[in-house]
């Protein structure tokens, strides 16, 4: 695997502290959550909207080479899942985006890495109300976010 390997922790042997301000965006204001009905839309404030309503299906974890519509994100957020966002990483910032959204699959505490137009080099974490913009992939710090957010979003917590 690149760089990183599991341990005790459960991904990564990353660790950090919790304190509000570990990073940078850590804490994000919660929009209302809740089910769009058929055929409702969803326009966002953010381009990496980590609250609010949002369609019935969850985007499913893995590696997408096209962008996902953002109510499906939103609602896999909801679920515990992290999102993580690329255009243009360097070849072994890819190949770690592909290995890691590939740890974890699970209905609650999945990883999903999507494409987003315009990044470039840029690196976005999301978990639900949580944040991480990078100018390029920091493998430590974006290990340590997916270990300290993956499977905590509020449907339904698992770690």
């Amino acid at each position: 695997m690149v760089g990183f390997r599991r341990d005790q922790t459960g991904i990564f042997g990353a660790r950090f502290k919790r304190e509000r301000g570990a990073f940078p965006g850590y804490k994000r204001k919660i929009a209302w959550r809740g089910h769009l009905r058929p055929g409702q839309t969803r326009t966002y404030t953010s381009l990496f909207p980590t609250s609010g309503s949002h369609h019935r299906t969850p985007t499913e974890p893995g590696y997408y080479e096209t962008h996902q519509p953002p109510i499906h994100l939103v609602h896999a957020l909801e679920h515990g899942h992290i999102v993580i966002y690329y255009d243009k990483p360097d070849a072994e910032g890819l190949k770690t985006l592909r290995v890691w959204s590939g740890l974890y699959s699970g209905q609650w505490d999945g990883v999903v890495v999507t494409p987003k137009p315009g990044l470039g080099q840029k690196i976005v974490l999301t978990a639900w109300a949580k944040r991480l913009d990078q100018n390029q992939l920091d493998m430590p710090l974006a290990a340590a976010f997916i270990n300290a957010f993956r499977g905590r979003g509020p449907e339904n917590p698992v770690r």
